[in-house]
């Protein structure tokens, strides 16, 4: 409130406001109340305003002085997860392995974002994410498998305390790893005093790598009767 005294007997005080400012602001023009206007103050615009009160008395005579407003920061402004970022992690990684961490950005300055979530996307069954630091990892190893899941997708919200994000969509790639063929048992079975002949295409073996192909056959144990040749070479 905005206080002037005119000592002449009779005169009376009005009050009014000037300055950059004065659009922000209402003053009482016989109270010196001095409320806000119907523009709003945006700590993140501006922090502070200064404010001329302008006192005209009867006599035409004035008097002005200036004040400073301090506008307070409130926790109006939802977090905002940066777009189109993107992580990769080899195939296989074992569980609790560290992804990323994704980045996230809030109007109303420094924030500790408190709710990590994954809310979808197709690895949302792949990765778990750490509610208060938001860092990514691996929960299932099994199904991160470059032959199968080549790019998977998370769709995240994070949250102030307050207010929560729209949720936005960050793509994991699927590093290729060199796997190991694999093979299993299998059984061949012939006449005796009869040679047993049998080619590459009866063992059951496959490289879950689907771009290479089988290179090479080795033995590892010799049969304990008759000879076991390579093209009639033993």
């Amino acid at each position: 409130t905005a206080f002037a005294d005119d000592p002449d007997a009779g005169d009376d005080v009005e009050y009014s406001l000037a300055g950059a400012s004065a659009g922000f602001f209402n003053v009482g023009s016989t109270t010196g109340i001095v409320t806000t206007s119907a523009t709003p103050l945006d700590y993140e615009s501006r922090t502070t305003h200064t404010l001329r009160v302008i006192a005209t008395s009867d006599d035409s005579s004035t008097s002005q002085r200036d004040f400073t407003v301090s506008v307070l920061n409130q926790n109006d402004i939802a977090p905002v997860i940066a777009s189109a970022q993107s992580f990769s992690i080899d195939e296989n990684s074992p569980n609790g392995s560290v992804v990323g961490t994704p980045g996230a950005s809030d109007g109303d300055g420094p924030t500790v974002f408190r709710t990590w979530t994954i809310t979808g996307g197709t690895g949302a069954a792949i990765f778990g994410i750490d509610g208060p630091s938001g860092q990514i990892t691996v929960t299932d190893q099994a199904a991160l498998d470059f032959e199968a899941t080549l790019n998977p997708t998370l769709t995240l919200t994070t949250s102030d305390g307050l207010n929560t994000s729209d949720p936005e969509t960050i793509t994991i790639t699927v590093n290729d790893v060199n796997e190991a063929p694999l093979g299993s048992d299998a059984t061949s079975t012939g006449l005796e005093n009869t040679d047993l002949v049998f080619d590459s295409n009866e063992f059951i073996l496959n490289d879950p790598d689907l771009a290479n192909s089988l290179l090479g056959i080795e033995v590892r144990t010799l049969p304990s009767v008759g000879s076991l040749l390579l093209n009639g070479t033993a």
